[in-house]
């Protein structure tokens, strides 16, 4: 068999999140492969669920702009003073949430998205928290998810996996939560930023 190459762009790996990704995702994958085979994951595809959340900032600076040669002061209307950043959490098979640093929400807001797709506030910070993260897991997520036994694929982060709460409402919900291995997320998780 003649191997075919290709010319690729490479990203680098910090040694130190190479060697955990060795140690740590056999038995990841061990774990995954048993909880699939109990509940016939591969014959409903559709019951495997994955999370993630990433941030997005809304940049007010824009790149660059057209003007008359030898101007020295050049100027773009913005919609503030200072970029403002939306937090996004996504899964496979469900509508997105938005998470805005407001303390009030505004009607335009919910403008022009999709159905299905909701909107949380967070007064502190536009990232999520305990609080928001259980929100999402009750009236988001098991809204949204598939009925019978399913996975839900999450980072390691403390917010997603620690609450007592949210693991006894899964249990009660016929949802499985993996956490994946500690700084494999770039690499296992398909919806990592």
């Amino acid at each position: 068999m003649k191997l075919k190459l290709q010319n690729m762009t490479v990203e680098g790996m910090y040694v130190a999140r190479a060697e955990k990704m060795n140690r740590n995702t056999g038995t990841f994958f061990n774990v995954l492969e048993n909880v699939g085979t109990e509940n016939n994951y591969s014959h409903t595809p559709g019951n495997i669920f994955t999370f993630d959340d990433s941030g997005i900032e809304i940049n007010n600076k824009p790149d660059s702009v057209i003007a008359e040669k030898g101007c020295i002061n050049v100027h773009v209307l913005t919609l503030g003073e200072k970029s403002e950043n939306i937090r996004v959490i996504a899964g496979q098979f469900l509508p997105p949430v938005l998470i805005y640093e407001v303390v009030n929400k505004k009607r335009e807001f919910g403008d022009g998205l999709p159905p299905g797709l909701d909107v949380y506030l967070n007064r502190k910070t536009p990232c999520i928290g305990t609080a928001l993260f259980i929100k999402w897991f009750k009236e988001h997520y098991l809204k949204n998810k598939t009925s019978g036994n399913v996975l839900l694929l999450l980072d390691g982060h403390r917010v997603h996996c620690g609450p007592p709460l949210l693991l006894q409402t899964a249990v009660q919900s016929n949802v499985t939560v993996i956490r994946l291995p500690t700084h494999c997320t770039p690499t296992l998780q398909p919806l990592d930023e």
